[in-house]
């Protein structure tokens, strides 16, 4: 394969979660097939890496959700909890350089979150 041939070890996926061609996208079951198919494989997966699972980081790379403690998505048109939330103006905290005590402050009016739970899932996108 493509990651064989060019001696890959560590390797992350990444799902696309929003694109203007929804052929581009997978849901969440496909997704986690995907990883399951490299369970057992050479290659290190990050979201198969058991001392993973208790950080905060990203649900889709294994790991507890870090919206409101360790994550934000900086872009020209603001900044937002992650990517998921990205051109969503209700999770717009403010611009990119806005001042970072404000920034903190708007990072902990999000609710909190159970282990595992992904807080765009649980609270902003429609079932």
């Amino acid at each position: 394969t493509y990651l064989e041939d060019n001696n890959f070890k560590d390797v992350t996926f990444s799902r696309l979660f929003d694109s203007h061609d929804q052929s581009m996208t997978i849901s969440k079951d496909e997704y986690q097939s995907l990883l399951e198919d490299f369970r057992g494989s050479q290659f290190e997966v990050r979201q198969l890496d058991e001392n993973n699972k208790k950080k905060y980081d990203c649900t889709m790379y294994g790991t507890l959700c870090g919206v409101g403690r360790t994550n934000i998505f900086i872009t020209k048109r603001g900044i937002y909890p992650c990517g998921r939330f990205y051109g969503n103006e209700d999770y717009n905290y403010g611009a990119f350089d806005m001042d970072l005590e404000n920034l903190e402050f708007q990072m902990g009016r999000m609710k909190p979150l159970q282990d595992g739970e992904c807080y765009y899932d649980k609270y902003v996108e429609v079932k």
